[in-house]
C-alpha cells in the first residue's frame, strides 16, 4: 500500500517550491524593468556623445538598436525619438527617414509619457507656431492634467498632415524637421525664438523659403535724399546723425491663400537695437529723428522723413506695397513746395509727416495680409497635380444588425488624360483608392485599397465593419503612371503622379436596439455611369452634393426596427421636405421649396427605399434635404439630412 503522506508531501514541496520561485520572478520584473531603463538612457547618452563628437551615423545606429532591442514597457521616455528624427533631419539622412517617422510618432504613445514631461513641454513650444491658439491652449491643459489624450492630440496632428498618407515617410513632419535644422544655421543673428534662432527662423519654420527676398543696408545711398534736401553739407551731415546704416531683409510669399502677398521685414530695432521681425519701415528709424527739436539744425527738414522716403524707393521695386508708400510721400512732399511757394518750403510740415508716421505705423501694426497668413505651407502642397477626392459616409446595419460603415470614394484627376472610351485606349494612370482606419491614439487598425476598373468611371466603395470605439479614418487617392503596354504580372508602381486625401468624420454608430426605430444616413448622388455593375453598390447611386441643374436627384434610405401589426405587416410613411439655405451674416436661413410624401405597407422590419426628386425648377444654390420616418404603428419618428449645391 502506498503512503499517502508521502504524496502530500511531495505535493506540499512542490507548492513551495513554485511559490518560493513566482516570488522570486515577480520581485525580479522591477529589477529587469530599471535594467531596461537604464540600459535605454545608457544608449541615449552613448548616442549624444557620438552625435556630439561628429559621428552621426553612429548616433543614428546606437539609438536605433536600442530601440529595437527594448519592448514598449521598457522605454522611458521619447527623448530619443526627438533626438533621432531631429538629428537625421539635420544630415539630410534619407535612409532613416521612414524609421525616424516611426520613432518620433511612437513616442506619443509611450505609457509612461508624462515621465517626460519636460520633453513635451518643450515639444510643444516647439509646434506652437503652427498650432491655433486654441490647439496650443488644449494642449497645455492636457499636459497640466496628466491627460492621456494629449499624445494622442500630437500624433494625429502629424499624421493628418501627412501628405501621402498611404507610405511609411511623413514628408511634413521631415520637411518642419529640415527647416528647423536649416533656420538654425543659417539664422543665427539672435536665438530669442524656440527654436534658438532669430525670428527669419520661426517664419522659415512656418513657410518655408520666401517666393522672394532682398537684403541689404537703408541709408547707404544718398542720391535718394538729394531729391529733397539741398545739397548743403551741413543739413546732410545733421541728418546722417540720425542715419544708422540699418540692416533688412524683406521676405515675399506671394502663394500663400491671402488677398495680397505677405511681406516679412526684418531688421534692427530703432536701426541699431535688437534684431527681429519689424512691423514697417518707420520701424528702422530712430523715434527721436521724428521729433520737433531733431529740426533745429537741419533747416527745418524733419530727419526722420527724409530717411522714411530714402527707405521705401530702396524697396519700390520689390512690391507695389512700397512704390504705393513711396508714392503718397512723393506727393506729400511735393504738395508741400506746391501750396506754398512764397516761403519756399521743400518738406511737409512737422504735423503733416508725423500724421503720415502715425498712419503707417497703425496700419502695419495691423497687419490684414499677416493675419490672413494660415498657420504653416508645405512645400508639398501644389507638387503634384492635385485629384478631386470627393467622399461619402453612409451608416448602416446589416442583415444580422450589425453596424457597418460605407465609404464612397470618387475621383477626378486633372490634367491627366483619361481614358477615350470608343477608342478603347488603355489610360496612361491607374487610379487607387485606400482607406485607412486608426483607433482613438491613431494607431492603425485595418487599410484597405481598390483599384476600380475605368468603366466604374473612378468610384470605389469601401462596406467596412464599425464599432462604438471612436476611430479616425483617412481616405486617399493615388495615380500611377502606366507604361503603354503593361504586364500586370511585372508591374510595379513606382511614385504617384497625382494625389489627393480627406480626412473623414467619425460617427458613432447606429443602434442596434430592435425597439428603436432607426434610420441609415440619408444617401443622395447621381444616376450610375452606365456599365457599372449596381449589385456592388447598395445605393444604386453615385453619393454626390452636387447637383447639375435639370438632374433628378436620387435619394435613398434604409429603415429599420419597424412594428408590425397582428398581420405582419409594417405600415410607416416617409415625408420629403427640400429647403433652400440662405446665409445673412452668422444667421442661416431655410425656406421650403418642395414637399413630398409617401405611405408604405411592408411585409418585413426593414425596408429599402430608392426615390427620384425633382429638383429642376430650383434655381442654384444650396439646398438642405430632410427625410422624416413615422412608424405609424409604434409611432415612432426619426429624421435624416442631407445638404446639396444645384450649379448651373
Amino acid at each position: 500500500m502506498k503512503n499517502p503522506l508521502k504524496n502530500i508531501r511531495r505535493r506540499l514541496r512542490t507548492v513551495s517550491i513554485l511559490a518560493f520561485g513566482g516570488a522570486w520572478f515577480a520581485a525580479d520584473i522591477p529589477h529587469k524593468l530599471v535594467r531596461a531603463q537604464e540600459t535605454m538612457a545608457g544608449a541615449y547618452q552613448k548616442g549624444l556623445e557620438q552625435r556630439n563628437a561628429g559621428d552621426w551615423k553612429s548616433a543614428l545606429d546606437t539609438w536605433l538598436a536600442a530601440r529595437q532591442m527594448s519592448s514598449p514597457q521598457d522605454r522611458p521616455d521619447f527623448g530619443i525619438g526627438i533626438a533621432f528624427i531631429e538629428l537625421a533631419a539635420r544630415q539630410n539622412a534619407s535612409e532613416y527617414y521612414a524609421v525616424a517617422c516611426e520613432m518620433y510618432l511612437q513616442g506619443f504613445l509611450e505609457k509612461n509619457l508624462f515621465k517626460s514631461k519636460n520633453e513635451i513641454c518643450q515639444e510643444i513650444e516647439r509646434l506652437a507656431p503652427l498650432l491655433s491658439e486654441k490647439q496650443y491652449a488644449d494642449w497645455n491643459l492636457s499636459l497640466n492634467q496628466n491627460d492621456s489624450s494629449l499624445g494622442a492630440k500630437m500624433r494625429g496632428f502629424w499624421i493628418e498632415k501627412d501628405p501621402t498618407p498611404t507610405t511609411e515617410i511623413n514628408e511634413r513632419l521631415l520637411e518642419h524637421w529640415e527647416r528647423i535644422a536649416y533656420a538654425r544655421e543659417h539664422f543665427t543673428k539672435a536665438s530669442n525664438t524656440v527654436y534658438g534662432t532669430d525670428d527669419r527662423g520661426l517664419i522659415y519654420v512656418k513657410f518655408g523659403k520666401p517666393d522672394k527676398s532682398k537684403k541689404g543696408f537703408w541709408g547707404a545711398n544718398k542720391n535718394e535724399s538729394r531729391n529733397w534736401v539741398p545739397n548743403d553739407f551741413e543739413i546732410e551731415r545733421q541728418i546722417d546723425t540720425f542715419n544708422t546704416l540699418p540692416e533688412y531683409e524683406v521676405w515675399r510669399y506671394s502663394s500663400l491663400p491671402a488677398d495680397e502677398p505677405i511681406i516679412y521685414l526684418f531688421g534692427n530695432k530703432d536701426g541699431a537695437g535688437s534684431y527681429g521681425l519689424r512691423s514697417g519701415v518707420e520701424d528702422f528709424i530712430p523715434p527721436r529723428a521724428f521729433s520737433k527739436r531733431s529740426t533745429r539744425y537741419t533747416g527745418g527738414f524733419l530727419p526722420g522723413a527724409v530717411l522714411q522716403i530714402m527707405f521705401y524707393a530702396e524697396l519700390r521695386t520689390f512690391d507695389p506695397f512700397f512704390d504705393r508708400r513711396y508714392r503718397e510721400l512723393e506727393s506729400s512732399w511735393v504738395q508741400a513746395t506746391a501750396s506754398d511757394p512764397f516761403t519756399q518750403r521743400l518738406s511737409p510740415s512737422h504735423n503733416v509727416l508725423r500724421g503720415i508716421t502715425a498712419q503707417y505705423e497703425s496700419r502695419d501694426a495691423d497687419n490684414v495680409a499677416q493675419k490672413q497668413a494660415p498657420l504653416d505651407r508645405s512645400t508639398y502642397e501644389g507638387s503634384l497635380p492635385p485629384i478631386n477626392l470627393a467622399h461619402h459616409q453612409t451608416r448602416l446595419l446589416d442583415e444580422k444588425d450589425q453596424p457597418k460603415l460605407a465609404v464612397t470614394a470618387f475621383s477626378f484627376v486633372e490634367n491627366l488624360a483619361s481614358v477615350n472610351a470608343r477608342k478603347k485606349k488603355a489610360p496612361i494612370y491607374q487610379l487607387t483608392h485606400t482607406l485607412i482606419v486608426r483607433d482613438k491614439n491613431w494607431l492603425e487598425m485595418d487599410r484597405y485599397a481598390d483599384t476600380p476598373p475605368v468603366r466604374y468611371d473612378n468610384v470605389s466603395l469601401f462596406m467596412i465593419e464599425q464599432n462604438a470605439a471612436p476611430a479616425h479614418y483617412t481616405l486617399a487617392a493615388e495615380a500611377f503612371h502606366l507604361p503603354d503596354n503593361p504586364n500586370p504580372d511585372t508591374l510595379i508602381y513606382l511614385a504617384p503622379i497625382a494625389i489627393g486625401k480627406a480626412t473623414l468624420e467619425s460617427k458613432p454608430p447606429l443602434s442596434r436596439n430592435p425597439a428603436s426605430l432607426e434610420l441609415s444616413d440619408l444617401a443622395i448622388g447621381v444616376a450610375m455611369p452606365a456599365g457599372v455593375d449596381s449589385a456592388l453598390f447598395p445605393f444604386h447611386l453615385i453619393p454626390a452634393d452636387q447637383i447639375w441643374r435639370g438632374d433628378a436627384l436620387k435619394c435613398y434610405l434604409e429603415i429599420y426596427h419597424l412594428a408590425l401589426n397582428p398581420d405582419g405587416m409594417a405600415e410607416f410613411s416617409i415625408d420629403f421636405r427640400v429647403a433652400r439655405l440662405e446665409r445673412k451674416g452668422n444667421k442661416l436661413s431655410r425656406k421650403e421649396m418642395v414637399a413630398l410624401s409617401f405611405n408604405f405597407d411592408h411585409p418585413q422590419r426593414r425596408a429599402r427605399e430608392g426615390f427620384d426628386i425633382d429638383v429642376s425648377r430650383l434655381r442654384p444654390g444650396d439646398y438642405e434635404l430632410t427625410a422624416e420616418v413615422t412608424d405609424k404603428i409604434s409611432l415612432q419618428k426619426k429624421q435624416r439630412a442631407a445638404t446639396f449645391r444645384i450649379t448651373p
